[in-house]
Formats: structure tokens, C-alpha cells, sequence
């Protein structure tokens, strides 16, 4: 340093950046030399302009382009500082809202990834509590107990379209299903009545989305869209030799939609879902009739 100036590596040293980087500002006219020497082109650097650096570079941490910085610098003035200081605030709630969501949805999946992999094998009858859940739910133009996978797909693609319309992100759903009458169960006439999305409790309050209550759950499982109606007529004699009532409508839900071991190839994994009440022993005679009531 010479009569306190300094030249551009200096600069650079004291202030922990690159010539590279303070051409360019002077390029941009954001941080010009104080002096050049007109014969050998040298250039030299008041040492106060270190705060002018230091103020550009606490403007590209708030996230200010240089371009944004070059606007701020002609304006002359701290209305537009101002303006934009404002305008970055408003991105940064935005993206820490977004990375919430995501983190959440990260958390999610990892829950729902561990509960796929320990799932039962096909065919495993299962009687568990399954907890309350939100739904957003549309009738059903198909039958889909009837249908195959790509109908479900289509089906969820046009349910993913309504989801949308009302501010429901339809990409972070991970579960989906389709529900039938207890009634049509009960007669043994499988046919779905509505399409199901299962939505996170911060959209609880939105159109067509309703709050199912926690509930016991006689559960099994099936690989193929084809097995349902067998899987469905195992259940309701499964409910009749065990005493157990249907106290809900049943649903068909889809926990899985590729293969364990290669993700690229896609198939259903279905859970059979009935709600059911356990139906206390009164002995023989009423212990059978009850049973040839339950369903």
C-alpha cells in the first residue's frame, strides 16, 4: 500500500476475493479504481472503497443479483434499496414455505416408503386401527373394482386435475383409493362410488375435502386390480365366521404402484380396507345368526 492506495491484489487480499471479481465490478461501474495510471495501466484502489465492496457483497448475500445492484447504485437514491429489500423478503417466505412443505413431504414419503416395505404378503387378512385421515374424494365415473390399473391411472389423473383446482398440490399425494357402499358390499355387488385422494391435515378445510375418523380396519391384500372381486367375498365370509359387523364402507386402496425391487416397473399393491365392529359371543344359536347378519 502507497499514500494509503493499494493496488488491485492488494485490494483483492485485503478484502478476500479475486481480481477476477473486482474487474467485474469495475466493469459494471459498481466499484471503479480510484486512480489509474494513464501509462502503464495500473490501477489503484482507495482504501475506504473496501466499504463500497463490502456493501455490494452484503447485497448478493441478500440475494440481489449484481444487476439489481447496478439499478440500486444509478437510482441514487434508497427508495428503490428499499423496494427491493422488500421484494427478496417476499421470495424468502416463499421458498421457506416451500422447503417446510418439502421437508414435510420428505418425512412423509420415508414413513411411507418403511410402512410399504414391511408390508404383509398378498392375502394376509390383517385386523388394525387405521388413524383419521383427510380425503378428498369425487364420484366415480368407472367402476374401478371392475376396472385394471391404467383405468385407475386415467381416473387419478382427472382426480389430480381437481385437486389442483382448489390449491392442492396433486404431486405430493402418495395415496389414493376408491370406496364402495357398505350397502353394495353387503349384496355383494362390488362397484366403486367415489374416487379417493388422501390430503395432508393443513388442507382439511378445503371444498370436498372431509375428516375420516380413526377406526378399527379388517385389512388384506392383493397384487392385481383382477383379484378384487375374489378378495372381496374372502373378506365378507372372513367377517361372517369371525363376528365381526361392517360398520363402514369399504374401501380399496392403493399402497404401492411399482415393483419392490425395480421402481421402473409398474404395479399395484392394494389394500382391501372394511370397517368393522367386533360382535360379542352370545352363544350358538344367536352367535350364528348374528353371523349370517354381519355383512
Amino acid at each position: 500500500m502507497i499514500n494509503n492506495k493499494l493496488t488491485i491484489g492488494q485490494m483483492a487480499k485485503i478484502n478476500h476475493t479475486t481480481v477476477s471479481t473486482l474487474r467485474l465490478y469495475e466493469r459494471l461501474g459498481l466499484l471503479v479504481p480510484a486512480t489509474i495510471n494513464p501509462e502503464n495501466g495500473y490501477r489503484y484502489y482507495d482504501m475506504e472503497q473496501s466499504a463500497v465492496f463490502h456493501n455490494i457483497q452484503s447485497c448478493t448475500v441478500l440475494g440481489l443479483s449484481l444487476k439489481e445492484i447496478q439499478s440500486m447504485a444509478d437510482a441514487e437514491s434508497f427508495s428503490l434499496c428499499e423496494k427491493l429489500y422488500h421484494e427478496k423478503l417476499e421470495q424468502v417466505k416463499a421458498q421457506i414455505q416451500q422447503l417446510s412443505l418439502q421437508r414435510h413431504m420428505l418425512y412423509k414419503a420415508l414413513d411411507g416408503l418403511e410402512r410399504y416395505l414391511s408390508l404383509p404378503p398378498e392375502g394376509t387378512f390383517t385386523l388394525q386401527f387405521l388413524h383419521s385421515e383427510y380425503l378428498f374424494s369425487v364420484p366415480a365415473d368407472r367402476d374401478y373394482f371392475h376396472e385394471d390399473f391404467s383405468s385407475y391411472l386415467y381416473g387419478i389423473s382427472q382426480l389430480y386435475d381437481e385437486l389442483e383446482k382448489i390449491h392442492i398440490p396433486a404431486r405430493y399425494q402418495f395415496y389414493n383409493g376408491f370406496t364402495m357402499d357398505r350397502g353394495d358390499f353387503a349384496k355383494h355387488q362390488y362397484r366403486a362410488s367415489t374416487l379417493e385422494a388422501y390430503v395432508d391435515e393443513l388442507y382439511g378445510e378445503r371444498p370436498q375435502v372431509t375428516k375420516q375418523k380413526g377406526r378399527l380396519c379388517l385389512c388384506t391384500y392383493v397384487d392385481d386390480f383382477a383379484k378384487l372381486t375374489d378378495a372381496l367375498d374372502e373378506m365378507a365370509e372372513y367377517c361372517r365366521k369371525n363376528g365381526l359387523q361392517v360398520d363402514g364402507n369399504p374401501v380399496c386402496r392403493v399402497v404401492g404402484n411399482v415393483d419392490r425391487k425395480d421402481f421402473r416397473v409398474p404395479r399395484p399393491f392394494l389394500r382391501l380396507q372394511i370397517p368393522v365392529q367386533v360382535l360379542k359371543p352370545q352363544g350358538d344359536g344367536n352367535a350364528e345368526k348374528q353371523q349370517k347378519e354381519t355383512v
